[in-house]
């Protein structure tokens, strides 16, 4: 019968979900179409910290961006195990499509980071998620060591040497801060 079947299907992913919290599967991230570039440079930053790249036999990325609503909807309900990352512009809280998906994984209880561009202010966040707040700023070298380190847990990865890491982290601000016209930051 399909809703006994749908239900041991259910079971086992609440079991997969409390058995291994911290191996995910997929990552999302929430942003505004317009902020592509710097969402590019960001995608190439979690491939440098070892999220695999789609392949010939894997074909299926790891990382998921789209602003195409009902595959939105598919991804935030989805039985994978999802980490999403909400890049934060002065557009995205333009866009109510962006407002609606953060206001979604905020009410399914999924585990998020929201980064803002380095020229974003931080008080348009006030009220949209919780009242604890849990960004970093994208040209935030220290915020993001730990977040590498987050990210190399949570997909259980390799970490990589620091030379490469850096390097890496370095490339990715110098973009971000010529595309929002923003000083270096090391922690804020």
């Amino acid at each position: 019968n399909k809703s006994e079947v749908l239900a041991i299907k259910n079971a086992l992913v609440e079991i997969k979900h409390t058995l291994f919290k911290d191996g995910y599967e997929k990552i999302f991230i929430s942003h505004r179409e317009a902020d592509k570039d710097q969402v590019d440079a960001f995608v190439d930053l979690l491939h440098a910290i070892g999220i695999p790249r789609p392949t010939t036999e894997l074909p299926d990325s790891v990382i998921f961006c789209t602003s195409h609503l009902d595959t939105i909807r598919d991804m935030i309900n989805t039985d994978k195990h999802v980490f999403y990352v909400l890049w934060y512009t002065d557009r995205y809280f333009e866009s109510p499509a962006c407002l609606n998906e953060a206001g979604a994984i905020w009410a399914m209880k999924k585990k998020y980071q929201e980064i803002l561009v380095p020229n974003f202010d931080s008080g348009k966040i006030k009220g949209l998620l919780d009242k604890q707040p849990v960004w970093f700023r994208a040209n935030d070298k220290m915020r993001l060591n730990s977040f590498k380190e987050q990210i190399e847990k949570m997909f259980a990865l390799t970490p990589i040497t620091p030379n490469v890491w850096e390097s890496a982290r370095d490339k990715f601000i110098q973009f971000i801060q010529a595309k929002t016209k923003e000083p270096s930051s090391c922690s804020q």
